[in-house]
């Protein structure tokens, strides 16, 4: 008897085997739909769990989803941060926490400021927006927080793509970007070009954008050196809108092929 109830609880044991298989994909610190690290609050890598400050991260995977093409429409699903006025939508402005204008140096890219209107093109990776007065941090800013732009950088493995979009108003946009290791050095290199030539959804002008972003990374036992270079035309129409009348509550009959200055 003893033998029989030894042998059937070895049976169950086996019957209640699990068996766990590892997928071999892994999710990078910065990369995914919801990145595990950030550098824009603390100027050093660190785990967002481990971060006291308010750090949003729009990831690479949510711009290539929406199909973002400027930084209003990256920013879309970001809690308190609303475009404000863009000078007839020449540059980039936005509002954080309710304290922002225009050029008022709370866009960056890579932790650094620049001086280009437009900060969101075809060598953005991902966008990180930190929160409250730990802005601060960059120097004098407005409490509400900065926006951080971050772009692609040289990878070890080789890869390209090529893409366009086309729109209904007429014309559209092409971009390339290509990646890879250098044969027999620590180095690799990554080059991103992007032409654009749409018609203006007013009737009235082009959007006009040419962009190009060379960039090479040493990779040293213990640290990286990144080099990175980009060069940016555009135009695009000075738009103020149209205005309405708060008596009927319709647009004031403007041609629309002449826009307000």
């Amino acid at each position: 008897m003893a033998a029989d109830n030894r042998a059937a609880k070895s049976t169950n044991d086996a019957e209640e085997t699990i068996t766990v298989v590892a997928d071999g994909a892994q999710q990078s610190a910065t990369s995914g739909y919801q990145p595990l690290s950030s550098a824009t609050a603390t100027l050093t890598s660190m785990p967002l769990l481990d971060i006291p400050q308010v750090v949003n991260t729009v990831s690479d995977r949510v711009l290539e989803d929406q199909h973002a093409t400027s930084l209003d429409e990256a920013l879309y699903n970001v809690a308190n941060v609303v475009q404000t006025n863009t000078l007839g939508g020449t540059q980039d402005a936005f509002t954080r926490r309710g304290f922002g204008a225009n050029r008022d140096g709370s866009i960056m890219t890579n932790g650094l400021r620049t001086v280009l209107p437009r900060s969101f093109n075809a060598a953005t990776e991902r966008v990180e927006v930190l929160k409250g007065p730990a802005s601060t941090l960059y120097g004098i800013l407005d409490p509400g927080g900065l926006i951080n732009v971050i772009t692609k950088r040289p990878e070890r493995q080789f890869s390209g793509s090529v893409s366009g979009t086309s729109t209904s108003f007429g014309g559209g946009t092409g971009s390339v970007d290509i990646t890879g290791p250098i044969e027999g050095t620590n180095l690799a290199y990554r080059l991103i070009g992007e032409y654009q030539n749409e018609d203006y959804w007013r009737n009235f002008g082009k959007n006009k954008s040419s962009f190009i972003a060379p960039s090479l990374t040493w990779f040293g036992e213990r640290a990286t050196v990144t080099a990175s270079y980009s060069h940016r035309d555009y135009s695009a129409p000075f738009d103020r809108g149209t205005i309405f009348d708060l008596n009927t509550g319709h647009a004031v009959n403007v041609d629309r092929k002449n826009p307000l200055r």
